[in-house]
């Protein structure tokens, strides 16, 4: 039951109407209850999972509580039981695999492994674990203090708005909303998230479900492609998986803010970054922060010399790599970014000694803007290939066989499984998306809209659903959201 889908609207528009009607005074209760029956629309093994990963974190956290001297001992306890489960269901596999085939290699065949069962990845179990590890290690910091509440803190890691794709909430910004015995109906609150879930749909609909059977024409069967098509399919994957995974965010801050419980921002305009810091800044920035607080740091961070500052630095990414999922793939796709980090810092050290020209130089700041969106794009490709190998045939052959003319062009577009009509809606779909994206990068748009005159405002509201359902209706089939692999 994704978030764009019809079956959630009508989950939602009946827990929304209890909420302020007839629950008002167990709004907690009725969100546990909805948050409980939307995880076991996927399946029951995903609550219990969900039970017992969240017990332990909030047993852990009551005996740090207690026991300060030897609470560190509690934390790292229940953090090596949560990564054991997560490697289980997200690595487990991959290893059988590699163990199998270099068997095979070697011509022990009688050493294969064949486990009677596919192990299936529960939705939502990445998130969740790191939000539970990050709860139990803040507790232990005193960044936040051990709920008593065991419903709260459950409704704290299943509230379903966040459940499946995040954002990883932190106990210290979510748990004091809990305090609040009733919400009273707000309708600043329900227009607000209403226009946070417009922009959602847009980009889910009209951005990456119109782009992603192009896109997966070309990266499902690179070989069949050389030159142009392949550089086009990098740049369209770039704003897909960004619609995708942002359009999910927005769908769930804006449902949130519906019901007066704030989540984080988790995207920022990443794509207008002019460094590869400024976009991890900007980019999937709960999980960046998670990575920074409770990998990057307790590594020693920037304190250090130049040498342990880059191991630090290509450890954090290269686990968020492996965090993705298991593969030589994401490895490379943690590491690129790492590498593309280790040489930023080293060259903004370099300069350190130089006297610095306070005025922007026009042409300077795009080239950064350029170099970084071009670094991020190619990057994307070992995420989106389906396998390192392909990875590296796609970016061997961005200059094979070209030509520079129209006709090129055309037949390039032709061959990814445009058609005229799609190329339109593309064009006016990513256009659009850069209009929205530039103003967010100064305020929300949802304070932008509602500082126009009403008659702006509705028509911009009547524009985009129009658009949005004739994308949904004529453009583009709904895609399951990327990250749900995750």
């Amino acid at each position: 039951m994704g978030l764009n889908t019809y079956s959630f609207f009508l989950f939602f528009f009946f827990i929304f109407v209890l909420y302020y009607t007839l629950c008002k005074r167990w709004q907690k209760e009725l969100l546990l209850i909805s948050s409980i029956f939307f995880i076991l629309c996927y399946s029951p093994f995903c609550l219990v999972l969900l039970l017992v990963v969240t017990v332990l974190a909030y047993g852990a956290s009551c005996l740090i509580d207690r026991n300060t001297s030897g609470g560190k001992r509690y934390a790292v306890i229940s953090t090596v039981f949560f990564l054991v489960i997560l490697a289980v269901f997200k690595y487990l596999m991959f290893g059988v695999n590699m163990w199998n085939r270099m068997t095979a290699a070697l011509g022990g065949g009688g050493n294969v492994i064949t486990p009677g069962l596919e192990i299936i990845l529960p939705v939502g179990i990445s998130f969740y674990i790191f939000q539970n590890i990050g709860y139990v290690w803040d507790v232990y910091k005193k960044r936040a203090p051990a709920e008593k509440n065991f419903t709260k803190y459950l409704l704290f890691i299943s509230y379903f708005p966040k459940f499946t794709v995040g954002p990883i909430e932190r106990a210290q910004g979510f748990m004091p909303q809990m305090q609040h015995k009733t919400r009273e109906f707000s309708y600043a609150n329900v227009v607000a998230g209403l226009r946070v879930i417009m922009v959602g749909l847009f980009k889910k609909v009209a951005v990456a479900d119109v782009l992603a059977p192009v896109v997966n024409n070309v990266f499902d069967n690179p070989s069949k492609y050389t030159g142009l098509p392949l550089m086009f399919a990098t740049i369209l994957y770039t704003f897909q998986i960004y619609c995708d995974f942002s359009g999910y965010a927005d769908l769930a801050v804006g449902f949130s803010k519906m019901l007066g419980i704030n989540l984080m921002q988790n995207f920022h305009s990443p794509y207008f970054s002019k460094s590869i810091s400024e976009f991890w800044r900007r980019w999937h920035i709960s999980l960046s922060s998670w990575f920074r607080d409770f990998v990057y740091i307790p590594l020693g961070g920037n304190r250090v010399g130049k040498m342990r500052h880059m191991f630090n630095t290509m450890a954090t990414f290269m686990l968020s790599g492996i965090w993705h999922g298991a593969g030589l793939k994401f490895l490379a796709w943690g590491g690129v970014h790492g590498a593309l980090l280790c040489a930023e810092n080293g060259l903004n050290n370099s300069r350190k000694g130089h006297k610095k020209d306070v005025r922007r130089n026009g042409f300077a700041e795009a080239a950064k803007w350029g170099l970084t969106f071009v670094c991020v794009s190619v990057a994307w490709v070992f995420f989106r290939a389906n396998s390192f190998r392909g990875a590296l045939y796609i970016l061997s052959h961005y200059f094979i066989q070209w030509q520079f003319n129209l006709l090129y062009i055309k037949a390039s577009i032709v061959s990814m499984g445009f058609t005229e009509l799609m190329c339109i809606v593309a064009l006016a779909s990513l256009g659009m998306l850069a209009v929205i994206d530039w103003l967010q990068c100064k305020k929300p748009i949802s304070d932008v809209l509602g500082l126009q005159k009403p008659y702006i405002r509705w028509g911009v509201y009547f524009l985009f659903l129009f658009y949005i359902l004739f994308c949904k209706m004529y453009m583009a089939e709904s895609q399951q959201f990327i990250y749900f692999q995750f």
